[in-house]
Parts: structure tokens; sequence; C-alpha cells
């Protein structure tokens, strides 16, 4: 009788939860420390962004580095290392090897990077010109010619495996083209989403429709997580931002967690990052 008792009382509570919409009591978000890169060549526009749209995440603890702090190793109490868009030669210059191996050393021993315009060029493996001092993923880069700041772009985001394609717009400011490298040692890239037809600009409809624009993949134990265009300056698009850093840094939200395999659009961002938000 007193086990019968019990069972009506749990079947009423998952009744009552049900019909009112009440949700369990979930565990807070685990911290992530994210150094944001600072030094030369970083825009200030994109610094401010990424601020601006983590704020809001009480998980995601912002610290100022610049290339000094990055030679002297002092990425040890981060899980992040977050490089803004800006000038890439001026920060690959600004870096040196030492700083960009520093860099290397911190991924491969699970750390993760976040790119972003200029600093999601600066990991890849170069272009014709350069060869980079710093190769985190398995891909090459072409310049995407635009003279003009900030134009909106229409981007797909490839989801369940390529059976959903999600379009969403994003600011572009000379960000790369990826394509895919052929270094042996380097596994292929995961393409998270690719640019679509053109919001209002001709230089972009000539240049971007169907080249990778979010691109992911592991190195050693850690993460990377490529941005050509820059969600970090573009309404709407903060929770985008927070679940690729959650991501990086091995942190996802549970919810995303089980969206997805580990390295889809899905498994990273969610299946509502791109919904409105207040």
């Amino acid at each position: 009788m007193k086990q019968v008792l019990i069972v009506g009382i749990c079947v009423l509570l998952i009744i009552t939860i049900v019909a009112f919409g009440i949700r369990p009591v979930t565990e807070p978000l685990p911290n992530i420390q994210i150094a944001v890169y600072t030094g030369s060549g970083a825009s200030y526009e994109s610094i401010y962004g990424i601020g601006a749209s983590l704020k809001r995440f009480n998980d995601l603890k912002i610290k100022l580095v610049n290339e000094e702090d990055i030679l002297g190793s002092k990425l040890t109490d981060c899980q992040v290392l977050m490089v803004p868009g800006g000038k890439e030669r001026a920060i690959r210059e600004g870096l040196c090897r030492e700083g960009c191996r520093n860099i290397e050393k911190f991924v491969s021993s699970g750390g993760g990077y976040v790119g972003i315009g200029a600093g999601a060029a600066l990991p890849t493996l170069g272009s014709g010109e350069f060869i980079s001092d710093i190769q985190l993923i398995n891909a090459t880069v072409a310049e995407i010619p635009i003279s003009a700041s900030g134009e909106l772009v229409s981007c797909m985001a490839i989801a369940k495996g390529g059976n959903r394609l999600l379009p969403f717009s994003i600011y572009l400011h000379k960000g790369p083209a990826f394509n895919q490298g052929d270094n042996p040692y380097l596994p292929p890239y995961v393409i998270l989403a690719r640019f679509g037809e053109p919001a209002n600009n001709e230089q972009v409809e000539e240049s971007t429709p169907g080249k990778d624009a979010i691109i992911a993949t592991q190195f050693g134990t850690g993460r990377v997580l490529l941005f050509s265009p820059q969600p970090e300056i573009t309404p709407g698009l903060q929770t985008l931002l927070a679940q690729g850093v959650r991501w990086s840094a091995g942190k996802s939200t549970p919810q995303t967690a089980a969206s997805g395999p580990e390295y889809s659009w899905e498994g990273i961002f969610g299946m509502n990052a791109l919904q409105p938000q207040p």
C-alpha cells in the first residue's frame, strides 16, 4: 500500500510539471576563463563586440591578453584563446614565431582556439603568398575581395549531416574564404556553414556563395573554431558565439551536447542559437 502511494505521488508530480511548464533545477554552468587577444593587429571594434556579446553569460569570464602575455606563456589559467578580427599580418608579426608556437602548445594540450576574421586566418596553412607560422587546422585561405566594412551577407548553416540547412545573416569584413588543405598530418576540417546568396553586395555575390564560412577541427587534445564573418558585431548572434566558446573549452551545455555529433553545427551551437534573442 505504501509503495502504491509513493508511485501515485510521483505520477502526480510528473503531471504537474508537464501541465505547468515547471523545469527542474539544473546545476550552474562551469566558469570558462577566456583570453581575448588585444595586441598588435587586433580590431578594437571586434574586441569590444566580443566583450559586449559575452558579458551577458555569467559562466564566461574574459581576460585581456597581448602578445607579451602569449610570449610569456600566460595562458595557463585560461581554457580558451579568442583572436578577434583585425589585420592578420600585424597579428602574426606581433606574436612572432615563438608566440605562435606557444599558441600551438596551448591548443595541443587541451585549450580552445576561437578565431574571427583575421584571427580565423591566422592558424590556417596560409595562402599562396605565405606559409603560416601557426598551423592548427588543415585549411588554406583566399581573401574575399570586399572593400566596404560591415557588409551584411547571408550564410547557410549545415546541420543534421547536411539534411537541414539553416539560413542566417551575419556581418563580414574582409574575412577569409576557407578551402580544405593538403597537410597529411592534420585531419580535414568540418564545415559548419557556407556563404549563401548575397544580402545586398555585388562584390560579395561574385566571390563568396558556396565557400566555407565557419569551420572546426581538433588539434591535439584541443578544439579549433573559426569564423570568417563576424558574429560578435552581428545583433542577435550572441548565443551563437557563446555556444562556440563553450564548445571550444569542452564545456558545452548538456542540451547542446545532446543535440548532435561533437563536431557538427548542432553539437557545437545547438539548434536554437539562431533564434531571435532579447
